[in-house]
């Protein structure tokens, strides 16, 4: 009887050990299933240079491809990615195409260093958005080597003691050149609404005032002529300077008008005392040796004149 015991309990042990390593065997066999599942299912990322050699500053391709399933959202690298050693130019990318079950997308890069060691490395990666967080898949390294620009230096190498700058042709930026001329149109326009009727007083002051100069100068010289020797042409000449330059400030014919034409248009008994003894000693030839006076008179109503229009002037809205 113990011995039949013995053997059951033995058999239960057997049976029990057994069931063990079924479920040891079977969960070994879902992790590397799994794990080969993950493997199959990760991006695949190639990179490589087109050329075995570059030469400094000169761009070299650099091709970028990855095979991925088609729900993973991947980003390749653009131009604020830190590419070493290297500096980014431009890329050409390429549309998705269909590769079995997976999507394959390709791009080049066109690279430049300007370091003179013998050869560079690089690797780019690609970028997997999870949720939050983001995968780095990388691209093996691949080497290119810099080209030499001197294939051999000569044992005696002839220098130069002085280089001359070559004389570069000028360029004229035109899209500069517009925006300034629209700006400063717009500032002239600008300025012209808010102090344009200023201006154009000033103007019409300043224009004014050099012309009541000049026939004052003109004016005082015949004076002075009249007062040490009074001829007949000189009060003439005297007269018509009055009347042209008031001609100019009224904008009336007063070179064509008569004395009586004139008092009818402005009627002062000191202009009309004026104007009749100019008369005299012009057409009647009497002759006066105070005839001055009478041209002083004419310019001191010239000046009333003068100001009143400068007055106008200042209260035009």
């Amino acid at each position: 009887m113990f011995y039949n015991w013995y053997n059951y309990l033995r058999l239960e042990i057997k049976q029990k050990k057994r069931v063990k390593m079924r479920i040891r065997f079977l969960f070994l066999f879902i992790f590397y299933a799994l794990l080969g599942y993950s493997q199959e299912n990760k991006p695949q990322v190639s990179g490589l240079f087109l050329y075995d050699s570059v030469k400094i500053g000169e761009p070299t391709p650099f091709i970028l491809t990855c095979l991925h399933p088609p729900n993973d959202q991947l980003l390749f690298p653009d131009s604020t990615y830190i590419f070493g050693a290297f500096e980014y130019e431009k890329k050409i990318f390429f549309p998705s195409r269909w590769k079995g079950n997976y999507i394959f997308d390709s791009c080049i890069y066109y690279l430049s260093h300007f370091d003179i060691v013998a050869y560079q490395t690089l690797s780019i990666p690609v970028f997997e958005i999870i949720n939050v967080d983001t995968l780095f898949y990388y691209s093996a390294k691949d080497s290119i080597f810099t080209a030499g620009l001197l294939k051999s230096l000569p044992q005696n190498p002839a220098l130069k003691s002085t280089v001359f700058f070559n004389p570069l042709s000028l360029f004229f930026n035109y899209p500069y050149f517009f925006i300034g001329i629209v700006c400063f149109c717009i500032l002239i326009t600008f300025l012209w609404i808010m102090y344009g009727k200023k201006v154009i007083k000033f103007i019409k002051i300043y224009r004014l005032r050099k012309k009541y100069e000049i026939f004052s100068n003109a004016l005082e010289n015949k004076i002075s002529t009249l007062r040490s020797n009074p001829t007949r042409s000189d009060v003439e000449d005297a007269y018509i300077v009055w009347k042209k330059y008031l001609q100019n400030l009224e904008n009336i014919p007063y070179t064509i008008l008569t004395t009586k034409e004139i008092l009818k248009r402005y009627p002062s008994e000191r202009l009309q005392i004026s104007l009749q003894n100019i008369d005299r000693m012009v057409y009647g030839r009497l002759p006066n040796n105070e005839i001055y006076k009478s041209i002083e008179i004419l310019e001191d109503i010239t000046l009333e004149k003068y100001l009143q229009k400068i007055e106008s002037i200042k209260n035009e809205k």
